[in-house]
């Protein structure tokens, strides 16, 4: 009898708070997919590449685990507070009746563990599936087809997700089932008060309503003025989140009057318009400290996934090489013939480069002559642009970054094989012509648009006085694997031209030679593992040594990439997760907990003939409010917060794709309002059985 009215108490409390149920399963997914992140396969592809900061990633996993179960804490023992309350007349009638106070606390012990064992049956297998799923999708994100997978299931991640899991869970109950079952039955049974009504001056909160504005939009500027955080002066990022916080805090104090004005508009109109008004004042105006603390919560969620999603999405590094190595010709071609690796080759080409210098010391003196660039018509064409952020970026390169006081310069002939090698049409030169390079690593932020447009104007740069066209097209395939290392820009020359302006200091001259592998070799392994089996067979050579010769593959490339995926957007991603169950579970709970203590006013409103049409419609409403005033206020400013990501905490990988980045950001900030839509929707569902409970019990008692 006993443990069948555990099982069914236990299966009602999954019935009214399924909100509170679902969050836990999800939870436990995210528990899981961060905690296992050691056994993906993604992580063990780069951990030989990439193993001092595979590693460094890792290390801070433990630290979101114990910040993680911190705030799963606040969440749990929130609800479970509510859930107790919620059942205090029902706790109070199982005293009366005669059960020990131990035996009450057992049942409310096993009860809610009963429901934390089915939660962790459901979420444990499917976080199994989402991780290896995850582990396949960001895979085939950044363009890598075969890596052998290899279903794993972490042990670890499940030991330590169930046993946070009950810790958190079992302290929250220890603490508030003792509370629960030493109060009297009579304590238990009478209906909980509001609370005290809190008084304030209508100068006063209109005061604390414009100073937070003032202060919301005085942070919005400083997060969009900001170029680069970690170059920023620490006060002056204090003073955005302090600007930011004080200023949401403020801005809800502030509310109060907003409420009283659509109250008299309400006056003589028919309905519970004034009721409805009347709990929303009384609710925001007495938990406007909770309401800021759930914007912030969303806020910080929002952010972190629409930049986690966002920079997930980014476009994979460009593949038209597969190595480039580094070193003399004869060594670097010689080792590659004995290590049998050559044969696998279809195109194999020089790659020069050298810095044209614009001060060249001769016998101690300067000699000016070819040296000598002129780009102000670069120059003139950019500002005479209209306004744009690929305009200021360009502007900022050339003259505060200097890239075009002494560039670098590439031979024709050399990108010609380049672009030949990845099935490209060949550039020709005209006479006295020349060519633009801006790669395309470095080209985001608008200014891959900039240049093309004004290299239509038919531009001259003058070398040694002499005028140069620039070509109308714009060069811009990286010249070696490793984006790491690419030009940003460099003017592209004819072969004599570029030989005759390093004929004085051809040690300045740096020769890399690119490798394309034959398709038969690709179609036979596959890119990556083809690519994996030849640098196990170079290590094994002088190139392993690194000494004379060097060389760098694809694979490494892309694991560099996918190092920033998983650092940047897999931890942002977690977090997200964790602050938006958070946030939202708090936020339904402390409406519940809030109609289930006035739950009087709604009995005497049945009392006075109102219809459960009228007070759904109510309550309905009242969520409404409930829930648009901190969403409302977080996806404003975490729009602003996207565009601050963006320009001061973003690698500079990712920077290269920040208008990717905010214009996917900003949709998931969308997708994410429709997730709280529906979450609305699940609380208001909660708030007509509490509605229909309540006038069940008035009828009872009349």
């Amino acid at each position: 009898m006993f443990y069948s009215l555990i099982k069914r108490n236990s299966r009602a409390n999954r019935k009214e708070n399924s909100i509170y149920f679902v969050s836990m399963i999800i939870a436990i997914i995210a528990f899981y997919v961060i905690l296992s992140l050691e056994n993906m396969d993604v992580i063990r592809f780069i951990k030989d590449m990439e193993s001092d900061a595979v590693h460094k990633l890792l290390s801070l996993v433990p630290a979101l685990y114990v910040f993680s179960l911190c705030v799963i804490f606040f969440l749990v023992f929130f609800t479970t507070r509510y859930q107790m309350e919620r059942r205090n007349h029902e706790l109070g009638m199982y005293l009366m009746l005669g059960m020990k106070r131990s035996r009450l606390f057992f049942m409310l012990i096993a009860e809610d563990l009963l429901n934390t064992f089915l939660s962790l049956m459901i979420g444990l297998p499917m976080a199994v599936l989402f991780s290896e799923v995850t582990s396949l999708a960001v895979a085939r994100v950044v363009g890598i087809g075969i890596l052998g997978h290899k279903f794993t299931i972490s042990m670890t991640g499940i030991l330590w997700t169930v046993g946070g899991l009950l810790l958190v869970k079992l302290v929250t109950l220890v603490i508030l089932s003792g509370r629960t079952v030493h109060k009297e039955p009579m304590d238990l049974m009478k209906n909980s008060a509001v609370g005290r009504e809190k008084k304030q001056r209508k100068t006063e909160s209109v005061s604390c309503l414009v100073a937070g504005v003032i202060l919301l939009i005085a942070a919005y500027g400083i997060g969009l003025a900001a170029r680069d955080f970690t170059l920023m002066s620490m006060k002056l990022l204090l003073g955005l989140l302090l600007c930011g916080t004080t200023g949401t805090f403020l801005f809800f104090q502030g509310l109060y009057p907003f409420f009283n004005y659509m109250m008299k508009k309400q006056k003589g109109k028919p309905g519970l318009g004034s009721f409805t008004l009347r709990q929303l004042q009384e609710s925001v105006f007495l938990k406007n400290g909770s309401l800021a603390v759930i914007s912030l919560l969303a806020l910080i969620s929002f952010c972190c996934m629409a930049f986690g999603i966002s920079s997930a999405l980014t476009e994979k590094p460009v593949h038209h090489m597969d190595y480039t190595f580094s070193g003399e010709e004869e060594k670097v071609k010689k080792t590659l013939e004995e290590s049998g690796v050559m044969e696998k080759f279809q195109a194999f080409y020089p790659m020069h480069t050298s810095n044209l210098d614009t001060d060249l010391m001769v016998s101690g003196e300067p000699e000016k002559g070819f040296y000598e660039l002129d780009y102000e018509n670069i120059l003139r064409a950019l500002k005479a642009e209209k306004d744009s952020e690929g305009k200021e970026n360009v502007l900022y390169d050339f003259e505060e970054n200097g890239f075009l006081s002494f560039p670098h310069i590439l031979c024709i002939s050399d990108y010609n094989a380049l672009l030949k090698a990845a099935g490209e049409s060949e550039i020709s030169l005209k006479e006295n012509e020349i060519m633009l390079y801006a790669s395309s690593e470095f080209s985001g932020g608008g200014k891959e648009e900039i240049l093309k447009k004004i290299l239509q104007e038919d531009l001259k740069v003058y070398l040694n006085g002499e005028p140069y066209t620039l070509s109308r097209e714009l060069a811009e395939y990286d010249i070696v694997t490793d984006s790491a290392i690419t030009l940003a820009y460099a003017l592209v020359l004819p072969d004599d031209l570029f030989w005759e302006a390093v004929s004085k200091n051809e040690n300045q001259v740096s020769t890399y030679w690119n490798g394309v592998l034959k398709e038969s070799v690709v179609r036979e392994q596959g890119l990556i593992q083809a690519i994996s089996e030849i640098n196990q067979e170079l290590n094994q050579t002088a190139f392993g040594e690194q000494t004379e010769v060097a060389y760098e593959s694809y694979v490494e490339n892309i694991g560099r990439h996918l190092f920033y995926i998983i650092a940047e957007s897999y931890t942002t991603l977690y977090l997200g997760v964790i602050f938006l169950v958070i946030a939202n579970t708090a936020l339904g709970t402390q409406y519940l907990m809030y109609q289930r203590q006035t739950g009087k006013r709604y009995q005497t409103l049945v009392a006075l003939g109102g219809s459960y049409e009228a007070l759904s419609k109510s309550g309905r409403t009242q969520i409404r409010w409930y829930f648009l005033l901190p969403v409302l206020v977080a996806c404003v400013s975490a729009v602003f917060g996207i565009l601050s990501f963006t320009e001061g905490l973003l690698s500079s990988y990712f920077k290269m794709q920040k208008n990717h980045i905010i214009f996917v950001g900003i949709l998931v900030i969308l997708v994410i309002c429709v997730v709280e839509y529906l979450y609305m929707m699940a609380v208001m569902r909660a708030s007509d059985r509490t509605i229909r409970e309540l006038m069940k019990r008035k009828r009872e008692e009349d």
